[in-house]
């Protein structure tokens, strides 16, 4: 018989979706946001009642009959085998502090669904063989993956991603690939793109709390409910401090942007449809636990997409790096002794071959690239010369793509990281192409966005 959650319980939470080869990680109340000393335990139960859709309620889980319940772990997190199928699992915690619980508050829950088989082996489970462990000090891995928003997939499925199953693109069912993906990697810094507000709020933050990973959030401006996220591993790093910006406000507002602004807006139809674009970078400045003389800047955005605007992805990507700049000086102002390097993540939509990267890796743009050829007429500004003082380059080099559809098969993705402070380890090996391929393309049954998580390590120099 399963105990009724006392009102604390209500609070509780279980995935609408649980499937074999899967972590399980239950969203808990503010009791338990420090699980040292709580107590937790999962069951695996059979329901006399073929009737489950109230075992989620509280109210209703007393008096709810098992023909059999034995439990199946001790941990918090629960990953179910292919022996539960076909059951309900219960979780039951006890919150604590230390060696002291509070055995009067027990939380109980049943899941409102049936453990059911996991679609098998994903690709990104090859990739898990190379991340199995943690970084050794001076060194951490990081990642940046457009996760796929979910309000995207509803607006381009007709016509960009037929050949997945309409119920594998649905966000109930990507959320168990995505954690379980995201979990396997023991990433120390994570910079995700097309993060859906609620995403993050009610299964990434609370989740990835769960591995040490602390994370923060930066929406789109305008209407637009998704936006980007980082998070870093807290016993490796300490947080610092927070500068993200709304690209178009630092242009219109920052006197350090003032020649940005004066050639470009000169052209009124470049300014009407840049200030149709509400881009960010997200920004957080870490100090490595093992290595306090060292300052890292990790930036973290997602450039407009549209094919023909390389003029306004450059002028994102020349406003940001204004903008990192700035941050840098700033943490190099508050300790001349310490070292501030930056790492910069993101989709920039863009080629290797584009004007964008060769101004983030050559540190200058030219007026005369091939790009300028695919502006609008109307769009076009003249001497679109800008320089920086970075030394950057792609830390997972130059791939043949890191988003797969049918419709686009490019590189995207980038790690751009200071190469006077930091040099890369290693790299985590891309997908296998026959992997990307079994099922047409990504998104996929057994993948849950059309990108591919780019992975490295970084030490410093």
């Amino acid at each position: 018989m399963a105990r009724q959650n006392s009102p604390i319980g209500t609070l509780i939470n279980l995935p609408p979706l649980i499937m074999t080869g899967f972590p399980i990680v239950p969203k808990l109340p503010p009791d338990f946001a420090n699980c040292d000393g709580c107590k937790f335990s999962w069951s695996k139960l059979k329901v006399e009642s073929t009737d489950t859709s109230g075992l989620s309620e509280s109210t209703k889980n007393e008096g709810t009959e098992c023909l059999d319940c034995s439990e199946v772990s001790e941990s918090f997190v629960y990953t179910p085998t292919v022996a539960d199928i076909g059951c309900h699992l219960k979780f039951c915690a006890v919150p604590g502090q230390g060696d002291c619980r509070r055995e009067d508050v027990c939380l109980e829950i049943i899941s409102n669904v049936k453990v059911t088989a996991g679609p098998g082996a994903c690709p990104f489970e090859k990739r898990h063989k190379y991340t199995s462990n943690l970084t050794d000090n001076g060194v951490f891995r990081i990642m940046s993956y457009n996760i796929l928003a979910e309000m995207y997939l509803n607006r381009d499925y007709m016509t960009e991603f037929q050949y997945c199953p309409r119920y594998a693109v649905e966000l109930e069912y990507r959320i168990p690939l995505l954690l379980k993906e995201i979990i396997g990697y023991n990433n120390d810094i994570l910079c995700l793109q097309e993060v859906g507000r609620e995403l993050f709020r009610d299964d990434l933050l609370p989740s990835l709390m769960a591995f040490d990973l602390e994370g923060h959030y930066k929406e789109k401006g305008g209407d637009t409910p998704e936006g980007t996220a980082i998070f870093f591993r807290k016993s490796k790093f300490r947080y610092l401090g927070q500068h993200d910006i709304l690209i178009i406000d630092k242009l219109e507002t920052d006197p350090g942007c003032a020649d940005i602004l004066q050639k470009t807006y000169s052209n009124e139809s470049f300014k009407e449809a840049f200030k149709t674009n509400f881009q960010t970078v997200q920004v957080l400045v870490l100090e490595p636990k093992d290595s306090p003389r060292h300052k890292l800047v990790v930036a973290n955005t997602h450039l407009y997409y549209y094919p023909s605007a390389s003029h306004i992805r450059l002028i994102q990507a020349v406003v940001a790096l204004r903008h990192l700049q700035d941050v840098i000086q700033i943490y190099r102002q508050q300790d001349e002794k310490s070292k501030v390097s930056l790492v910069f993540c993101g989709d920039f939509n863009v080629l290797p071959d584009s004007m964008v990267y060769e101004f983030m890796t050559r540190k200058q743009s030219r007026g005369d690239h091939s790009d300028i050829q695919t502006i609008p007429k109307d769009q076009y500004v003249p001497d679109m010369c800008f320089s920086h003082n970075q030394n950057l380059a792609s830390a997972c080099g130059i791939l043949p793509y890191t988003c797969y559809t049918e419709l686009c098969q490019d590189m995207l993705d980038y790690i751009f990281y200071d190469v006077n402070s930091l040099e890369v380890e290693r790299i985590i090996p891309q997908h296998d192409h026959e992997d990307v391929q079994q099922h047409t393309a990504f998104p996929s049954v057994v993948n849950p966005s059309d990108h591919i998580a780019q992975i490295c390590e970084l030490k410093w120099k």
